[in-house]
């Protein structure tokens, strides 16, 4: 459960938990995730391990805060995007994503480790991350609603789980992309902007729709937990 409410807090326990996020992170850059521990993160805050885990469960809890807060902020700059166009659409909003998340690249890349083992507290496709998964389909789906000509071959929700899908690809490549200014990744990007509006149109045709269709159900299954469906 991703601990993010804070509105039954004074403005002063506010304060105490925001210093302890922010020390968090900062220590997590410093030090490196699985290194860090909770009585690190109270000593950097100025606090004791009981207000530490008063506020947060633990380590992951806070990396948790993190991908929520993320997803939130993506959720209300999804409303700036005016193109009509439904890939030019997505492509900014990969864009958008790609800028929001610069400013936690190092801690991002110190907790991808824990983020894509299956096992962790953290992991991206996980029933822990599920708040953020939903806020993000949800954003993805909202997306292509505002669009004036989202593929008409897969339902909107289809169309949300293969953004998501694709959207964690993007993120994959930027993380590990070592070139001056990410041009890696604006090249990933602009190969998957040539490629989807290759594809739109081919949506249309039955045997294309089945086969992301298909994809869509596979991709379900692996972001809900949910047995693939075979009919």
């Amino acid at each position: 459960m991703i601990e993010n409410s804070t509105t039954k807090l004074t403005p002063k326990a506010q304060q105490t938990r925001q210093r302890i996020f922010d020390t968090a992170i900062a220590l997590f850059v410093e030090k490196g995730y699985e290194a860090t521990t909770m009585i690190d993160i109270a000593n950097g805050a100025g606090c004791s391990p009981g207000l530490a885990y008063r506020y947060f469960s633990g380590k992951d809890a806070l990396v948790l805060e993190l991908w929520q807060h993320l997803a939130d902020q993506f959720t209300s700059e999804i409303g700036t995007i005016n193109d009509e166009n439904w890939v030019d659409r997505y492509y900014h909003a990969m864009q958008m994503k790609i800028e929001q998340l610069l400013p936690y690249r190092d801690v991002i890349k110190q907790t991808v480790g824990a983020a894509m083992s299956p096992s962790s507290g953290v992991a991206i496709i996980s029933e822990e991350t599920a708040p953020y998964r939903d806020v993000m389909l949800a954003s993805f789906e909202r997306l292509g609603e505002g669009a004036n000509n989202a593929p008409q071959g897969i339902e909107p929700q289809q169309q949300s789980i293969i953004m998501y899908g694709i959207h964690l690809v993007m993120i994959l490549v930027w993380i590990y992309d070592r070139t001056p200014n990410q041009r890696l990744t604006q090249r990933a990007l602009s190969f998957m902007y040539d490629t989807m509006k290759l594809m739109r149109p081919l949506l249309m045709l039955p045997p294309v729709s089945g086969s992301f269709k298909r994809l869509a159900a596979i991709m379900e299954g692996i972001f809900m937990f949910q047995e693939e469906d075979n009919n």
